[in-house]
């Protein structure tokens, strides 16, 4: 899961995670989930631009690069964070009431976001 409180405030991050809500493409770009937004008929050239100009670089600027954002990200206690998220979610997914929702979901056939509009 990507962790949106990086890129937008706790308590918006929080309404989005709380409520299931989907952010639009131009909402992913304004609070920085994403770099982009391309139109759909663009989006390979744009793909492959992109990776060209990243094979195109020095292979050792690129270790240095990718090293100094990985360890940046550790210092912020990231992994951490990563590790104590995935040990919430194995918690939670063992849990009764989780069980008993996504049993109802699945039955329904419908997606999280829609349990969570009060049709449930």
């Amino acid at each position: 899961m990507l962790e949106p409180w990086l890129f937008m405030n706790w308590k918006r991050a929080a309404e989005y995670l709380l409520t299931s809500q989907t952010l639009s493409a131009r909402e992913a770009l304004e609070a920085g989930l994403i770099n982009r937004v391309v139109p759909r008929e663009e989006l390979e050239s744009t793909t492959e631009e992109l990776a060209a100009r990243i094979a195109n670089a020095p292979g050792s600027t690129l270790v240095a690069a990718k090293t100094a954002i990985r360890r940046a990200w550790e210092l912020m206690g990231m992994r951490m964070h990563q590790q104590i998220s995935n040990d919430l979610v194995a918690v939670v997914s063992g849990h009764r009431d989780f069980q008993k929702h996504l049993g109802e979901m699945m039955k329904a056939r419908k997606k999280p976001r829609e349990m969570t509009e009060g049709d449930s």
